[in-house]
């Protein structure tokens, strides 16, 4: 420990002495910070770039942008962020929902505003302090949630940024260009959206007083008029949105609670401290305050922190008497208070007094930062807000053309990822029961007559809105278009279809050499037919366990916590399938998105493959989330190793020492009944080798003699339902080939069942029949 401590006081005393060093060491750091935060901006810029939009982008779309340049200009409306929509609107690409496409401009303000923080920072060898504010921008999911979608707010949030920053340069220069790009960005916020004039007016306002130039006022006034008269057109509409938006007594600021909000959701989250209440209260102390005691009054440096607060607070005092603006609203005037807070970091550490411990300050900050950005990168789960593209994507790659597609929720925004070859049409009994139409989020009624419950595939896709999926729901045509099944040995498997009701006809259970061999089910197609997909109803026997659950549960306690209630310690939980069930959730919830939670407290210092749950009596909830917690740390398990088989629920552990595992229920308002838990164990590491994801399909296609792969992303798989699209062509058989995807899981205990067989020809635009 000694030579290490002599090598650092070399290093700080050699830092203190030679200038350049310490800026070398500030740096490296910053880059290392700025590096894993701009991994986890990218991860969010993928992510947002590949999934569906929701309502208030597809509408906002197919009223403005879609329409042309002239009817984006001269029409209002809440939705219509003037300026992002003519930018939209004048971008050539045939495809305005294609994600990429709607948001590209929101992606590229999100981008650059990044990067004008950096280069601002880093003109002036001001590495450290840049790091910091690249990453409260880049590391911060509700706000880059909200700026990067195809609407205002990533250029708003732009604008405002950019204008702090040119604010901090105008007192640094006195140039008056810089006073011309804050006017200019003011006027294209505004015109995005008009409320950005709350945050920019009392910003010009304050410049002008504070500088007592002239010239300051006159801009102002210039831009005031232009706002006005780039608003004429749709004057009328602003107002009666307006007047009708405050008549509908919205109350999104009832107080000074909201002020905390906007500040923890668009500020503190970057720093892991959103939910922290007094952390809130302080950085809004700190922004009242502070700009005030650490500067002098004439210093440059706090001139443009002192009127960022003054605007801050203006903002925050017309929302507050105004009470009818949405939180979201409130984004582009915290922005700015980043800059604040980083103008203020750079004072202190700055300051000559701690110059002989600022290589120690350095690596203090810097290392933090990267250990939260990294956490962030490998926690990383999006799920979109509503999900129109996964439904769409699944019904072109798995069915033919003209299949009837029945919906009666926001069809529109359905239709605006599926093409006119997969006509959107209400919901019809007797063609769902045939096989002839896909229902998304349809009344298919309590049981379509000729069809049980158990032979309609149902297929989610998640989203957080809308009890957090869309749900696909269709029926197996009546004809499948297969001659025959065989497996490997030609073995006649015939008499294998639609019998989903009944128990599983083939199953492949034989052990495989060294566990990489592959299990073969040979589907033969009636010849002189273009086939579109091929599918399949499949399942892991080895999933949820047959037999009986282990000796010894591994769970040492099971606790309830429900709001505004005592906590409830459940007993002889464990091993109770025979009896009756223990524990229920009960009760109309208070609030719409009220928890209750189940903890169970695994025995320490052993690594856990999966807990396991089972609910006899009622379906698992749809609204329901899962944690892992390790000392101090509760890591959220992702959707994908949450699995549900009847009355089975596992939740994957991947193998881990965890110290106990939390399930949380919400409840939709006027639910009454809840779920019924009757057992609840843990499986060690290595007591379960397979799980619904761990077994592993590939495809050929067979044409006469001729074989030909199937590739990867043309076989997908959503629980139970395989489909492998098979490209519009004349196929003679397809060859299903089944192993296990870890090659080191044992031979003799995975096994894979399929009840279910049928093929879906290609049809015609005017033939939507699938049937015989």
């Amino acid at each position: 420990m000694f030579p290490i401590r002599n090598q650092w006081a070399r290093i700080n005393l050699a830092a203190q002495h030679h200038p350049r060093v310490l800026t070398i060491v500030e740096a490296i750091a910053a880059f290392i910070v700025v590096s894993f935060a701009a991994v986890y901006l990218g991860q969010y810029v993928h992510a947002m770039s590949t999934t569906s939009l929701w309502t208030d982008e597809l509408f906002t779309i197919a009223r403005y942008s879609s329409q042309g340049p002239l009817v984006t200009i001269t029409n209002g409306g809440g939705n219509n962020h003037h300026f992002f929509n003519l930018v939209n609107s004048l971008t050539p690409w045939m495809d305005q929902y294609n994600p990429l496409r709607a948001r590209l401009w929101s992606i590229t303000a999100v981008i650059a505003m990044q990067l004008i923080v950096l280069v601002f920072f880093a003109r002036r060898r001001r590495f450290i302090e840049g790091a910091l504010l690249f990453q409260l921008l880049a590391v911060n999911s509700p706000l880059l949630d909200l700026t990067l979608q195809a609407r205002g707010y990533g250029f708003a949030c732009f604008f405002a940024v950019s204008i702090a920053l040119l604010l901090v340069r105008y007192f640094e220069t006195r140039h008056r260009r810089d006073v011309l790009l804050i006017a200019l960005l003011s006027f294209l916020g505004a015109w995005t959206f008009p409320p950005f004039v709350i945050f920019a007016g009392p910003l010009l306002l304050l410049l002008f007083l504070w500088t007592k130039d002239r010239w300051i006022f006159l801009v102002g006034s210039l831009t005031a008029l232009a706002i006005i008269l780039v608003h004429l057109p749709v004057m009328d509409e602003i107002t009666h949105n307006a007047v009708s938006y405050s008549s509908k007594r919205y109350n999104n600021f009832p107080g000074v609670q909201m002020v905390f909000a906007a500040i923890g959701l668009y500020l503190l989250s970057a720093l892991d401290a959103s939910s922290i209440a007094w952390a809130q209260f302080s950085a809004v102390m700190a922004a009242a305050i502070l700009p005030w005691v650490a500067w002098r009054r004439r210093d440059p440096q706090g001139a443009p922190a002192r009127i960022i607060c003054l605007s801050f607070c203006a903002m925050f005092l017309i929302y507050l008497a105004m009470r009818t603006p949405p939180l979201r609203m409130a984004s582009f005037g915290v922005v700015p208070l980043a800059v604040m807070a980083t103008l203020l970091f750079q004072r202190f550490y700055r300051h000559d007094r701690f110059r002989p411990i600022r290589p120690i300050l350095c690596i203090g900050i810097a290392a933090p930062l990267v250990l939260l950005s990294q956490t962030r990168i490998a926690d990383f789960h999006f799920v979109p807000r509503e999900n129109w593209k996964g439904p769409a994507d699944f019904i072109t790659a798995n069915f033919p053309i003209g299949t009837r597609v029945p919906a009666d929720f926001k069809t529109g925004y359905l239709s605006a990822y599926l093409s006119g070859e997969y006509p959107v049409v209400p919901y019809h009994r007797k063609q769902f029961v045939r096989g002839e139409s896909i229902s998304v989020n349809s009344r298919v009624g309590k049981r379509p007559v000729g069809i049980a419950d158990a032979d309609i595939a149902r297929v989610s896709f998640p989203q957080r809105r809308w009890a957090g999926e869309q749900t696909l729901r269709f029926a197996p045509p009546v004809h499948s278009y297969i001659r025959n099944l065989t497996d490997a040995t030609g073995r006649d498997l015939s008499g294998t279809l639609l019998d989903r009701n009944m128990h599983t006809r083939w199953r492949a259970t034989l052990p495989q050499e060294d566990g990489n061999g592959a299990i073969l089910l040979k589907a033969f197609l009636q010849p002189g037919k273009t086939y579109h997909s091929l599918h399949l109803i499949c399942k892991n026997d080895q999933a949820f366990p047959e037999t009986l659950p282990p000796t010894h549960s591994h769970i040492t306690k099971v606790v309830i916590e429900k709001r505004e209630t005592e906590d409830e310690r459940i007993s002889n939980l464990m091993l109770d399938r025979d009896l009756k069930t223990v524990w229920k959730t009960k009760g109309r919830q208070s609030r719409l998105h009220e928890k209750i939670v189940l903890r169970a407290t695994l025995d320490p210092d052993t690594r856990y493959h999966s807990l396991h749950l089972v609910c006899p009596k009622e379906a698992w909830p749809r609204n329901l989330s899962a944690y892992q917690v390790t000392g101090d740390r509760r890591v959220p398990i992702d959707d994908a190793d949450i699995h549900t088989l009847g009355e089975h629920l596992c939740i994957g552990l991947s193998d881990k020492t965890v110290d106990a595992v939390e399930l949380h229920i919400a409840k939709a308002r006027g639910i009454k009944q809840g779920i019924a838990i009757s057992e609840i164990w843990a499986f060690k590491s290595g007591t379960v080798a397979a799980m619904p994801d761990h077994w592993h399909i590939t495809a050929r296609c067979m044409i006469g003699n001729r074989s030909e792969p199937v590739a990867p992303s043309d076989i997908t798989i959503h629980g139970e339902h395989v489909g492998v699209f098979l490209g519009n062509r004349a196929i003679d058989a397809v060859e299903i080939a089944v192993k296990p995807a870890d090659p080191h899981v044992a031979p003799d205990i995975w096994s894979i069942s399929i009840s279910e067989v049928w093929a879906c020809p290609n049809r015609g635009k005017g033939d939507l029949q699938i049937r015989r």
